[in-house]
């Protein structure tokens, strides 16, 4: 997902030619690198302790989304330096939460083989990502067509994370305690008579 901003920023006209001097570009990943290092570990636990996990993939989606599309207005080093924050924001939001998530819905024998195949489908996805971003990009950064298709794209995916989210097996894998209750009172509903049938007996 960097790669793909890191082609944005720099694709023409990039920021090194918008800026008046080209090396504020360093200082805007410079930045970038001092919000991680400051605010990852606390939004690392916020997350993890006070949000569904898909509900911050989803979240962390839409900043990204938006990061990449407000480049397209950015005309000066402030413009470009909030662009990058909400960029780095959704990247904050969304890498702990994937290892997370992928930890919960495996088992614990076959941990190792749901980390591995995450890993694959994420570097396939990061892949096709870039390569598709880079494709768009062709259209000119002038043109809104790509930064249109991000955004959308962002909107898609956060949606479709959210329906997610109310899919059962998600939503038992996650430990959704509700859930967990409507299947236990199912159980001891259909229990009871056997049981009472028995005593019957």
């Amino acid at each position: 997902m960097g790669n793909l901003y890191t082609i944005c920023l720099g694709g023409p006209p990039s920021a090194a030619i918008t800026l008046s001097n080209p090396s504020m570009v360093s200082l805007i990943w410079t930045i970038n690198s001092f919000i991680v290092i400051l605010l990852q570990a606390p939004i690392s636990t916020w997350v993890l302790k006070k949000i569904n996990p898909m509900y911050a993939l989803s979240l962390g989606t839409l900043f990204i989304g938006g990061g990449l599309c407000s480049l397209y207005w950015a005309t000066n080093f402030v413009s470009f330096s909030v662009s990058g924050i909400i960029f780095i924001i959704g990247e904050m939001l969304m890498m702990p939460t994937m290892d997370s998530t992928v930890s919960r819905l495996a088992t614990a024998n076959m941990i190792g083989v749901f980390f591995g195949l995450a890993n694959f489908i994420s570097g396939l996805g990061e892949g096709a990502g870039n390569y598709a971003g880079g494709q768009l990009l062709s259209f000119g950064t002038a043109s809104l067509i790509p930064w249109a298709v991000y955004a959308v794209s962002a909107i898609l995916i956060s949606l479709m994370l959210v329906v997610l989210r109310f899919w059962d097996p998600i939503r038992f894998a996650l430990g959704d305690q509700r859930l967990t209750d409507s299947i236990e009172g199912r159980a001891n509903n259909v229990s009871w008579p056997l049981k009472r049938g028995q005593r019957a007996k």
